[in-house]
């Protein structure tokens, strides 16, 4: 797994993304670690770095840690209740993502599925699962 410095967080999880590009191109990420949620008051975030074939890419999350469980909430602007930002090779193409958070389990150690697309750049799905171990 690439470190980034924009990737400083420290926590245990399993995440696993379903990315497709533009061109047609579609990769699987399986990301297991300490490096990749950080506790911020009442949000949890999830950021996370690497080279997926020939492309860097980048995504940066914030949801609040007591959304109601099993339910779609939708994604927002930073400081909303639910926050996705995504990257492709360094290009900024998403700072508010459009998609939707749903958790099965809230708190410090959050387990839920990310679904989010951007218009002509990419779409991803992101299953993720932390646990305090």
């Amino acid at each position: 797994m690439q470190k980034d410095k924009r990737v400083t967080s420290v926590g245990v999880g399993d995440v696993q993304m379903f990315l497709a590009i533009p061109g047609g191109e579609s990769f699987t990420v399986s990301i297991r670690g300490r490096e990749f949620l950080e506790h911020s008051g009442e949000y949890f975030n999830f950021k996370f770095f690497q080279y997926v074939g020939r492309n860097e890419f980048y995504i940066g999350s914030s949801f609040r840690k007591n959304l109601p469980l099993n339910e779609p909430h939708n994604l927002g602007g930073p400081g909303t209740a639910a926050h996705v930002h995504l990257e492709l090779d360094g290009i900024d193409n998403s700072r508010s993502a459009k998609g939707f958070v749903c958790l099965e389990r809230g708190g410090d150690y959050p387990k839920g599925v990310i679904y989010c697309a951007e218009e002509k750049a990419f779409s991803l799905i992101a299953m993720f699962d932390f646990k305090n171990s």
